[in-house]
């Protein structure tokens, strides 16, 4: 295994010791365990994918569709279980997007150079 990989694993470890991890881990726990929050949860979540699918075919998304993609996130919002989850999920993939930040630095610092 190269240094790298070893590192990488490290970072890898440190994440799930994170707080940001332990508290997404308890309340997407918690969340798949309450039924109502689960089912609005995922009827949200399977929404999103078929508008991302829509588009992704090169299929206009309709106002009307946008419309219920926003009540049912104000619904969510609604539900104390969802939102805590939700909160810490956004809290994990902050902390992730940080990290990936620091890694590509390099191929970022590769590209500005190679326009100067």
């Amino acid at each position: 295994m190269s240094k790298l990989e070893e590192k990488s694993l490290e970072v890898q470890n440190e994440l799930r010791e994170s707080e940001e991890f332990a508290a997404f881990e308890e309340s997407f726990k918690t969340m798949l365990e309450d039924d109502e929050a689960r089912k609005l949860y995922e009827g949200f979540r399977d929404f999103q994918i078929s508008l991302n699918e829509k588009q992704s075919q090169g299929i206009e998304v309709t106002e009307a569709e946008i419309e219920e993609s926003r009540q049912q996130f104000e619904v969510l919002k609604e539900n104390e279980i969802v939102n805590t989850f939700m909160a810490n999920e956004h809290q994990l993939n902050q902390l992730i997007q940080e990290v990936s930040t620091v890694i590509m630095k390099p191929l970022e610092e590769a590209y500005e150079n190679s326009m100067k």
